[in-house]
């Protein structure tokens, strides 16, 4: 009699979990019951407004003046260079006259030689700028990253935060309504991170 009971039971269930099984089924083809919270985020503003962004624009800005200071520093000394060449052309051309030709010959052997060293230094120079912009671009393409990898986990943790379920790049968009735009948020978030970890 128990079992029959225990049965009748399993029998009178069965149909529910079946129904809730076809449920649970088509909730899961039809996707969520409400439509999606959508929040837009502009990456530009959060690198201009943010501490960490205007940190990071500081240090490009830091390696960029670099490299400019070295080539101010070798464009100089190669105007020393070309002002002695100068220098010595314009002495010759004052004394050919009462050079002999001996004296003369030895004057331009000077000239060509300093031309020659000027040539070098500025190829030398030029190759010097070229490894300098290169390590500069590497550095910012680190600080960009470094960037990056600190604002990522940010995103996802304001997003979640204010419940948004898809996330759009501003820049992607035409319009957005000032509701969905997290970028202040996000701003607020970084420079509380920063702030937390300057302490």
């Amino acid at each position: 009699m128990k079992r029959l009971f225990v049965a009748c039971v399993l029998c009178a269930l069965s149909p529910l979990a079946a129904s809730a099984q076809a449920q649970a089924d088509a909730n899961a083809q039809t996707g969520p019951t409400r439509p999606p919270i959508i929040g837009v985020i502009d990456i530009g503003r959060v690198a201009a407004e943010s501490a960490l962004g205007q940190q990071l624009a500081a240090d490009i800005q830091a390696v960029q003046q670099e490299v400019a200071n070295q080539a101010t520093q070798k464009q100089t000394e190669l105007d020393v260079f070309r002002q002695e060449v100068d220098s010595l052309q314009a002495e010759l051309n004052a004394s050919i006259a009462t050079l002999t030709v001996d004296e003369a010959e030895a004057r331009l052997q000077v000239i060509r030689t300093k031309e020659r060293e000027a040539q070098a230094f500025f190829e030398d120079g030029q190759r010097q700028l070229e490894r300098f912009e290169q390590q500069a671009q590497q550095r910012a393409a680190e600080l960009q990253s470094a960037f990056q990898l600190a604002v990522t986990p940010l995103i996802e943790e304001v997003a979640e935060s204010l419940g948004v379920d898809i996330l759009l790049d501003g820049q992607a968009t035409v319009f957005v309504a000032a509701d969905f735009d997290i970028s202040e948020a996000l701003i607020a978030r970084l420079n509380e991170a920063a702030t937390g970890s300057d302490g």
